[in-house]
């Protein structure tokens, strides 16, 4: 839990898009835990300003540390429709 802490400091787009940004921190939750995340992402054509992407990236990896650490999660789906 405390290396899902620590990895959730990190700057999240460093010059990526958001859907960059969502894959990589995926990647890293998978290899810190056992969180399987499918994710799909189909907002190909959306220009948000950088804060509400910033706002969702945040949403979302609040949303799974707390899946893993409350919730036991094994398995978690994310789609942007």
């Amino acid at each position: 839990m405390r290396a899902l802490s620590t990895a959730s400091v990190q700057v999240p787009f460093e010059g990526r898009t958001l859907k960059d940004a969502l894959e990589k921190m995926i990647r890293e939750y998978q290899t810190l835990s056992n969180l399987q995340v499918d994710l799909h992402y189909e907002w190909v054509d959306v220009d948000m300003d950088v804060m509400i992407e910033d706002t969702i990236f945040r949403v979302i990896q609040e949303s799974m540390t707390n899946a893993v650490r409350h919730g036991h999660a094994s398995r978690m789906s994310l789609h942007f429709f």
